[in-house]
């Protein structure tokens, strides 16, 4: 066969060429896609200790931890794969600023983590214990403020995360204390993060802790950038928040005692979806996109 002509060339390479574009049109190609998990956060208004009543420190512990276990029901049926709650959720502010003496009745003692309160036959105190059952019952990773009473004999603002099988995975103390004649605090912030089996490594702050550098800050450094906040700001704290996320090209997850909780990712105000729960209260759950 001798050689094609131009024209036969020209027309013979066109056709080629369009049949090559029809197949790569037709081929699916993979793309990057975004991974996405929910979590929740509790508006939370707490049962609060009166001393002119005869309620005692575990009848307000418990009283609030029925509230959480709604919170947690609403947040596991609606998929999510975390909950957050408040600071101070479980005890209420009355009893702040009145001496340490005041908070031993609301305080417990906390395991060490990796150990399950709920399934191990170990000491644990009622939130810790009810906690870590809930946690396991519902499937859900749960983060929580609470009093603790350390080895030490110290009043420590403790932040708790159990994980979806109820183990206790990670403990912080608050760094930086609002109501000192209540807490102690120890002498370096602590820098604390842990595992989730739906994200990233996430990490913990609470409350005032977001004006410091440490551990926020730090943690953001090593690479952390989603945080669990729990707080008890005034009208502010979205607005703080809000900034802060911003400035470190973060997402907070933010349970604030009494309202104004929310969803933050790079400055903006995530969407989210608001359940109310039979006790007045509002459980929010977002996608959180990462």
């Amino acid at each position: 066969i001798g050689p094609w002509k131009g024209s036969e060339l020209s027309g013979k390479m066109q056709t080629t060429l369009i049949i090559v574009a029809i197949i790569i049109a037709t081929i699916t190609l993979p793309t990057a896609h975004a991974s996405t998990y929910k979590a929740a956060v509790a508006v939370h208004k707490p049962i609060e200790y009166d001393p002119n009543t005869n309620m005692t420190a575990l009848d307000v512990i418990y009283a609030n931890l029925e509230k959480y276990r709604e919170h947690a029901l609403i947040a596991s049926g609606h998929r999510a794969n975390i909950v957050v709650f408040p600071e101070f959720g479980v005890t209420g502010t009355g009893i702040l600023g009145h001496g340490k003496d005041r908070m031993k009745p609301f305080s417990e003692w906390v395991p060490s983590v990796g150990v399950n309160p709920c399934i191990m036959k170990i000491k644990s105190g009622p939130v810790v214990y009810s906690t870590s059952c809930l946690a396991r019952n519902v499937s859900i990773m749960i983060v929580i403020n609470l009093v603790e009473l350390g080895d030490d004999g110290n009043i420590y603002n403790s932040e708790l995360v159990f994980d979806n099988d109820g183990y206790l995975i990670a403990k912080y103390y608050k760094s930086h204390i609002w109501f000192t004649s209540s807490f102690d605090a120890l002498p370096k912030p602590q820098i604390v993060s842990f595992n989730t089996t739906f994200s990233p490594d996430m990490g913990i702050m609470v409350c005032k802790d977001i004006i410091y550098k440490n551990p926020g800050v730090t943690l953001r450094k090593q690479g952390i950038t989603t945080f669990p906040y729990s707080a008890a700001q005034s009208i502010i704290g979205p607005t703080l928040v809000k900034s802060w996320t911003w400035l470190n090209d973060a997402t907070l997850l933010f349970s604030n005692l009494g309202g104004h909780s929310g969803f933050f990712k790079n400055g903006k105000t995530l969407d989210y979806i608001d359940v109310p729960t039979q006790h007045g209260d509002l459980t929010l759950v977002a996608d959180i996109v990462y």
